[in-house]
């Protein structure tokens, strides 16, 4: 029973008593009760009481007469025999109390002593109480067996243990959930952008985190009589477990990304593909031997990016506001009269912080398509950036997401012309942005044969190189890449300079080409080049991986580099794989070490095609004019993989160094190549091959007939999304390549495209050219690739007769085009 309930009966008891004094009172003064005093009158009203078992209210009289008399001992034997029997009241009931919160209480020894209380003590509301709840327990015929003891016993705990506690818990709960509610507002007041906190400082932040929500869960118990001091203290820890979780929260880096169709059904192949190109972009591992193969963030990696599903909308809610996936990223396709085109959106926390439309012809109908898909993730991968001020460095100076989005996916492209426009646009646009920057000086100056401009190409990259060296660990592998195309670069500008023929006449007079002595000074640009570069793989924040697929480059460079000075000592001696540096050579100790780590190095060049590739030039280089078989087919072996990679046997060609190999009979003969087969291989038709070759015009014919019926050419350009003098022009170049003469139809694709370098767009574009120089051009052009034409003796007639057929006549020289088509993107790979 509650306190207040038992109260009334000690209240009444207590009225009850004065009353009767007052009677009492009254009747001694009446001289009807003369006869009898009043002192026997209150002992009488108390034995009264004692008779009917009730001792407390006998007590209660006894003591109010004895106050309102004053005569300490009025009624002695009835104050004594009321204190006795509430002794045997209380300790009845103290033990039906006891035996009653036992697991599994006798609930007969229960019943026994609360009756014995109330026969002591009717008034005992307590016993009264446990004698109902024994009642409820007993059969009044049959014992409770074991089972029955265990029901009760159930029933008992969860009545007397479990509802108090779960109520305390309740409130606990309201108390965490408060808490959380207080983080996700301080949260959102959080200033961007967030610094990255180390894993360190996460965990401690989560161990204070979680210790402070379960203090949280359990303070109900002592709050309510808790000091002035515990609750200043207990706030405290509330308010530290609140930061703590808003830290967390702030600093999480955790996406889901959504898809769906212009319908609004959910499209989760389409989420799934904008994650593959986030991770591909933000969290993969640094790639690329010149040029980065995304943009070598990796913050990604550590987070969590998930295809985000349809879940219920409580889940929701409380995902948003434990913020477990801060970063939540919506796709929506657009509708398929608008084109191919997404809407993407990304929130943070609830809050929309970034929303853009991403066209996948960005530059217009003319320029080249790009993955939309692509595109989405470059700007999701800019919106997160700019949420954080650190893990993100190598794309943080990007201002402008195009910028960033027109960068990587020019990697994807296969046109020279069409990468060169986008990158310069990715510029224009922005032109803070390094990637962008590397990307379009690479492509405009990596291959080109002009000595100022290769000289003026090593000299920006490495005073970028040195830019980056202050600017942090992300930063390091770019810097390497700087380093190493810089020193590539500047050898290959040596050999420019000094061909290995000019050296060779020059060396004539000592008999030994290998060891002509290169102009004093010449290669001191290319041994600081590599010093800093063989340093900067050396660090030991870069990445293993990266460093290991670079190392065995950058040791190649660096022999190159050193090789021509040792090669100027009387007692050096080439090795086939090795140079020997002599201590006389003047080495200080910095090259020295250099040297060492390259030696080091050399011993994983087989394992990777760019390090083989750049082998093959030094050997090439080292070998004398003429003899030195060994260092020849040692160079043809390690260019094996190379013919075979897409566009390696034109990257061998315009090499400066193994060009002249390439063109030998010897390389022809090693490394023969198949002429091409596939129309849709060649510059003009691979922008549309997936759209031809679903439609079947796939052969020159196909689609020259095609384009030569106007309903069908327009519903081409409809289906292509180009314009109608865009299929004409197809049509033509189609109609030129299917022109080809019979006995050359094997290699009609290479005969079309040595034609298309030239500026040969269609049959009439013969008749302004030398017929002459067109046949040269068709047979260098074939065997830059390896290929053999002269399969008749009278080859070159039938060449030429043909070109004559078609008016071919002028003396003019056609403008080679370089190639630009067919140009290697291996430094890429």
């Amino acid at each position: 029973m509650s306190s207040a309930s038992s109260a009334v009966p000690s209240v009444l008891r207590g009225g009850a008593a004065l009353a009767t004094v007052g009677v009492l009172a009254l009747a001694g003064s009446s001289p009807v009760a003369a006869s009898t005093t009043p002192t026997d009158a209150l002992c009488e009203a108390a034995r009264t009481q004692l008779l009917d078992d009730r001792p407390q209210r006998a007590l209660d009289l006894v003591v109010a007469a004895r106050r309102a008399t004053g005569q300490p001992q009025l009624c002695y034997d009835e104050g004594a025999d009321a204190g006795l029997a509430m002794r045997i009241a209380s300790n009845a009931l103290a033990r039906a109390s006891l035996e009653a919160d036992e697991h599994l209480a006798d609930w007969e020894f229960v019943r026994r002593n609360a009756e014995a209380a109330l026969a002591a003590d009717a008034d005992t509301e307590e016993a009264q109480a446990l004698l109902e709840r024994a009642a409820r327990h007993l059969d009044d015929d049959t014992p409770l067996d074991d089972a029955g003891r265990e029901e009760s016993g159930w029933a008992e705990f969860r009545d007397d243990t479990l509802e108090p506690l779960g109520r305390l818990l309740l409130s606990g709960l309201a108390i965490a959930a408060v808490l959380l509610l207080l983080a996700r507002l301080l949260v959102l007041l959080w200033p961007a952008p967030v610094p990255r906190t180390s894993r360190a400082a996460r965990v401690a932040a989560g161990s204070l985190a979680a210790v402070g929500l379960a203090t949280s869960v359990a303070s109900p118990l002592w709050l309510a009589t808790a000091s002035t001091t515990g609750l200043v203290v207990t706030g405290s820890v509330f308010l530290l477990t609140a930061g703590c979780v808003a830290l967390l929260a702030a600093t999480r880096l955790r996406l889901a990304v959504e898809a769906s169709r212009a319908d609004g059904v959910p499209d989760e192949a389409a989420a799934a593909a904008v994650v593959a190109a986030l991770r591909e972009l933000g969290a993969e591992p640094p790639r690329g031997t010149e040029l980065p193969g995304g943009t070598d963030v990796r913050a990604l990696a550590a987070a969590g990016i998930t295809v985000g599903t349809a879940r219920p909308r409580w889940l929701a809610s409380l995902r948003t506001l434990l913020g477990l996936t801060p970063w939540q990223v919506t796709v929506h396709a657009h509708d398929p009269e608008e084109g191919d085109g997404l809407r993407v959106v990304v929130t943070r926390h609830g809050r929309a912080v970034g929303a853009t439309v991403v066209s996948p012809a960005p530059l217009g109908p003319t320029g080249p398509t790009l993955d939309a898909r692509t595109l989405a993730a470059a700007f999701v991968l800019h919106v997160v950036s700019r949420g954080y001020s650190s893990g993100f460095e190598p794309v943080a100076p990007v201002t402008d997401w195009l910028s960033l989005g027109w960068t990587v996916a020019a990697a994807d492209l296969d046109d020279p012309a069409a990468r060169r426009s986008l990158l310069g646009a990715a510029v224009d646009r922005d032109p803070g942005n390094l990637l962008a920057q590397v990307a379009l000086r690479h492509e405009r100056d990596r291959h080109t044969t002009d000595l100022r401009r290769l000289e003026g190409y090593v000299h920006w990259l490495g005073e970028r190189a040195r830019a980056l060296g202050r600017g942090g660990r992300s930063l390091e592998p770019l810097r390497a890449r700087l380093l190493l195309t810089a020193t590539a670069v500047e050898l290959d500008r040596q050999v420019l300079l000094h061909p290995p023929a000019k050296r060779a006449r020059g060396a004539a007079s000592e008999g030994d080409a290998r060891t002509a002595p290169a102009p004093g000074g010449e290669r001191e640009v290319a041994q600081r080049l590599a010093v800093e570069l063989v340093r900067a793989l050396n660090e030991r924040d870069l990445d293993h991986g990266f460093a290991a697929r670079l190392r065995p480059v950058a040791a190649v460079l660096t022999l190159a580099a050193f090789g021509a000075a040792a090669r100027t000592a009387p007692s050096a001696q080439p090795l086939l794989d090795l140079d020997v540096f002599p201590d006389h050579l003047g080495l200080d100790r910095l090259q020295q070490r250099v040297l060492e780590l390259a030696r080091r190095w050399h011993a994983g060049v087989d394992r990777d095609p760019d390090a083989r590739f750049v082998e093959a030039c030094r050997l090439v280089e080292l070998a004398r004019p003429g003899s030195d078989r060994r260092l020849v087919t040692r160079a043809l072996e390690l260019l094996a993989d190379e013919v075979q990679r897409p566009g390696g046997r034109e990257r061998i060609t315009r090499d400066p160094v193994l060009g002249p190999l390439a063109a030998s009979g010897r390389f022809r003969k090693r490394h023969p190549a198949a002429p091409r087969s596939e129309m849709v291989e060649l510059a003009p038709f691979s922008r549309h091959a997936e759209e031809l070759l679903r439609l079947g015009l796939d052969t020159p014919s196909a689609l020259w007939e095609a384009t030569e019926d106007p309903a069908t050419a327009a519903a081409l350009a409809d289906h292509l999304r180009v314009l109608p003098s865009t299929v004409r022009q197809l049509g033509e170049a189609a109609a030129l390549a299917a022109d080809v003469p019979e006995h050359l139809v094997a290699h009609r694709y290479e005969v079309f495209d040595a034609l298309w370098e030239c500026g040969v767009r269609s049959t009439d574009d013969l008749r302004a050219l030398s017929p002459t120089v067109l046949a040269e051009a068709v047979k260098d052009a074939g065997h830059r690739r390896g290929l053999w034409y002269a399969t008749e003796p009278d080859e070159d007639r039938l060449l030429l007769d043909w070109f004559v057929s078609h008016g071919a006549t002028s003396l003019r020289v056609p403008a080679q085009r370089s190639g630009e088509a067919d140009r290697s993107r291996s430094n890429r790979r």
